[in-house]
């Protein structure tokens, strides 16, 4: 079993990117369609430059996000759609000058 990103058709745009990576969800697929699907992702993980293990840089794209509906395909695979450079920032940085302006980062 094999846990990947998860986009509804909606939010991607019509070059292929997802436009918001904050409404990405985990799930399992099992027959060309969604069978479970879990929380949100994590943005200082997959969002994250200095995380490349779970970096988000690409989804399957289902018609909706929901158990059951199906994936999109392209002949005989599933369509994709990629996370824009622009949406992938050093949440380190951010992190500790967030911490350094409340006083707590050293």
């Amino acid at each position: 079993m094999r846990i990947r990103h998860l986009v509804a058709a909606d939010n991607v745009d019509a070059q292929g990117y997802v436009i918001d990576p904050l409404l990405v969800r985990h799930g399992i697929v099992l027959a060309g369609q969604i069978a479970d699907m879990a929380g949100p992702i994590d943005p200082q993980t997959h969002l994250n430059r200095d995380f490349s293990e779970h970096r988000l840089e690409e989804c399957l794209v289902a018609e909706r996000l929901e158990r059951g509906a199906a994936m999109l395909r392209e002949g005989d695979r599933f369509h994709v759609a990629l996370v824009g450079r622009a949406r992938i920032r050093s949440w380190a940085k951010w992190m500790w000058m967030a911490g350094a302006q409340s006083g707590s980062g050293r």
